[in-house]
């Protein structure tokens, strides 16, 4: 064996990539962090359809960018809520604006035989 198979072996060889690659590496940080934020309280249950699985994603998604929005437009001299809290308040809210125009809003219509 040579010297110089040796030293060829020894050395790192520098990798090149493509700036897309390195633009993601530099910018998912965001996105680790709402996965945390979310598998800490999740709306996700065990279902088999999917549409279910991607409206629970949605709505947790939803409740931390209202999370997010909410802290930032609070006033400086006000304290953090905790999001647990937060959460809890934003369903309460929206189950009693649902409950209080649920009467006059008809999610799924009924159709009886007269009307076909």
């Amino acid at each position: 064996m040579a010297f110089h198979e040796n030293y060829r072996r020894s050395l790192p060889i520098p990798k090149k990539t493509a700036e897309v690659i390195n633009f993601y590496n530099m910018t998912k940080g965001g996105v680790d962090c709402a996965d945390q934020m979310i598998e800490t309280y999740s709306s996700k249950f065990a279902t088999g359809r999917w549409p279910v699985a991607l409206f629970c994603k949605l709505l947790d998604i939803a409740a931390i960018n209202a999370y997010v929005v909410f802290e930032k437009l609070k006033m400086d001299g006000a304290g953090k809520e905790k999001r647990r809290l937060f959460i809890k308040r934003l369903g309460k809210v929206s189950a009693k604006s649902y409950r209080s125009t649920g009467d006059q809003m008809q999610l799924f219509p009924v159709w009886s035989q007269q009307d076909s």
